[in-house]
C-alpha cells in the first residue's frame, strides 16, 4: 500500500515550500491541490474539484507528499462563512482504499501569518478575525479527517522554517519505517 503524507493547513503557512524541499530531499512524489485548482479550470472537466483532486492522487502509483488545505476557505472569505472540508467523506474513503494516509496540520500564530499575507503577492485575506476563523477551519477539519481515518494528526507550528522541515522529514521517515 502507498503512503500519503498529508500536510494541511491555512494559506501561508509555509505548506509549499515545505513540501517541496521535503518531497525532493526524500525522493517523494509530490502534489500540491492549489496548483490542480488552476489545472481544473483550464481542463474544464465535467466532475467537481473535490472527485478532480481524489481522481489526480489515486493516479499516482508511489508514496507521496500532499500539499493541501484540511478545509476549503475562499481568498473572497466573508464573515460567518460555512465550513466546507476540502474533501468529502467519500473523496477520503476513496483515497485511503489505495494509501495509507497519514495527516499534518501546519499552523502558524495568527500574527506572524497575518505578517507573511501582507507582504505576499497573492490574494490572500488579510483580515485578522477571518485569519483566525481559517485557522480555524483546518483544525476542525484535520480533526475530522483524523476521527474517520482512525489515526492521529502530527500538529506542527511553523516558527522556523528549516526546524520545521527537518520535523517533517523526521515524521515521515518514521512512519515510512512502518510499512
Amino acid at each position: 500500500m502507498y503512503k500519503i503524507y498529508m500536510v494541511g493547513g491555512a494559506k501561508g503557512v509555509g505548506k509549499t515550500s515545505l513540501t517541496t524541499i521535503v518531497s525532493l530531499d526524500l525522493g517523494l512524489a509530490r502534489i500540491e491541490t492549489g496548483r490542480l485548482l488552476t489545472e481544473y479550470f483550464k481542463d474544464k472537466p465535467s466532475i467537481d474539484f473535490k472527485e478532480y483532486v481524489t481522481q489526480r492522487i489515486l493516479d499516482n502509483e508511489r508514496d507521496l507528499v500532499l500539499d493541501t488545505h484540511f478545509a476549503q476557505y475562499s481568498p473572497y472569505a466573508e464573515e460567518n462563512m460555512p465550513f466546507e472540508r476540502a474533501l468529502n467523506q467519500e473523496n477520503l474513503f476513496g483515497l485511503a482504499g489505495k494509501f495509507d494516509i497519514s495527516l499534518c496540520l501546519l499552523k502558524l500564530n495568527p500574527e506572524e501569518l497575518l505578517k507573511r499575507r501582507l507582504n505576499d503577492t497573492k490574494r490572500r485575506v488579510i483580515v485578522p478575525k477571518l485569519i483566525l476563523e481559517e485557522l480555524a477551519f483546518n483544525q476542525r477539519a484535520s480533526e475530522i479527517y483524523s476521527a474517520e481515518l482512525d489515526k492521529p494528526v502530527f500538529r506542527l507550528e511553523n516558527n522556523d522554517f528549516i526546524q520545521t522541515k527537518l520535523q517533517i522529514e523526521e515524521w515521515i521517515t518514521l512512519l515510512s519505517r512502518s510499512k
